[in-house]
């Protein structure tokens, strides 16, 4: 029951965005579509910052070429990497939670 109401009263800002649990047990805000185009980050969506159309159907894995931002650096992947995992497990948790209550 701790663990559920800490979670419940969760509101941080992420890397993802805004993240809060609220009723429907998960709640993301202002999250948006980025599609790496030759080392470029583009927003793609939502409209609001969409400054260019996505890249579709997307090229063949032969077809690409892979050029990372030059701020992308190994030890950056791997946080981005964790947090992503972290997220996943207190999505799973929150869920479970709330077959169990």
């Amino acid at each position: 029951a701790l663990v559920r109401d800490a979670i419940a009263n969760l509101d941080i800002r992420t890397f993802f965005g805004n993240v809060d649990f609220t009723l429907d047990h998960l709640g993301m805000h202002d999250n948006f579509v980025l599609q790496l185009v030759n080392g470029q980050q583009i927003p793609v969506a939502p409209l609001a910052v969409k400054s260019k159309n996505p890249i579709y159907p997307v090229p063949s894995w032969q077809e690409r070429t892979f050029i990372l931002p030059p701020y992308f650096s190994s030890g950056v992947l791997i946080h981005l990497a964790v947090l992503s995992i972290i997220v996943s497990a207190l999505i799973c948790v929150i869920f479970v939670s709330s077959l169990v209550w």
